[in-house]
């Protein structure tokens, strides 16, 4: 379990992965002004948290675990350049908003529940170099707007 008292100290950087924790993540974590969070390889569970502020927030790495839902909002990230939440039951679409990211390198939303078609709108991530959407129900034809990367 990761304990609420975490709020209290002035971090910007939380690094847990691959440990056996469980449970829900304090939401009031995500009051904080990180700048980087990693949490894969655990049991946690609960929906994928969004953050109050989170323009110093450059890594968002909760790949697998049991987090559940819907794809966070995270339109407001724009520093983000490491968003991996593969191996989670993340269902719904590919939001809209994924291009506003224009700083993403790595997007990894592989081994999910997505579904419906790949924006159109991704192709204008320019800095992308890593991109992995394997194992979902993703349907369509990929956009050639990928071909601008």
């Amino acid at each position: 379990t990761i304990p609420a008292f975490l709020c209290s100290l002035p971090l910007t950087y939380i690094r847990l992965y691959d440990n056996k924790l469980q449970g829900t993540l304090p939401p009031c974590l995500f009051t904080l002004p990180l700048t980087f969070i990693n949490v894969a390889e655990n049991n946690l569970t609960g929906t994928l948290p969004t953050f109050a502020s989170c323009n110093a927030l450059t890594s968002y790495i909760l790949y697998t675990n049991n987090f559940e839902g819907a794809f966070p909002d995270l339109s407001n990230c724009i520093n983000l350049n490491t968003l991996s939440i593969s191996s989670n039951r993340i269902g719904g679409s590919i939001p809209a908003w994924i291009h506003k990211l224009t700083q993403l390198r790595s997007l990894s939303i592989g081994s999910m529940l997505l579904t419906g078609t790949i924006p159109n709108t991704i192709g204008t991530l320019t800095k992308l170099s890593v991109l992995t959407m394997n194992y979902n129900q993703l349907s369509g034809t990929i956009p050639a707007s990928l071909a601008n990367l």
